[in-house]
């Protein structure tokens, strides 16, 4: 819950620092319903912008079902190969 206000407090003194009148969300955190409650009860005339529950995925979820199918195509990670992940993109924004 800290954590929540936290992102509120710094998002809305952002807002206000910048004189926007909409926020746009986007990201797994985004599908919290008590993160959303915060923001609604914070400030009530700003606009807020939230993706459908469809595009707010988990990244952890995301991985550990990538490493899930790799594991089942037989591929494995050990020891200091584990250490030697690199993260590349394999589409478009």
């Amino acid at each position: 819950q800290a954590a929540l206000r936290d992102v509120v407090k710094k998002a809305l003194a952002a807002a206000d620092k910048f004189q926007v009148n909409t926020l746009l969300f986007g990201g797994g955190v985004t599908h919290n319903r008590q993160l959303r409650k915060l923001f609604l009860e914070a400030h009530s005339t700003l606009t807020y912008l939230w993706p459908s529950a469809a595009l707010t995925l988990d990244n952890a979820a995301m991985i550990a079902a990538r490493g899930a199918f790799s594991f089942l195509a037989g591929n494995s990670l050990t020891g200091e190969a584990m250490l030697r992940l690199n993260a590349k993109s394999s589409g478009s924004a």
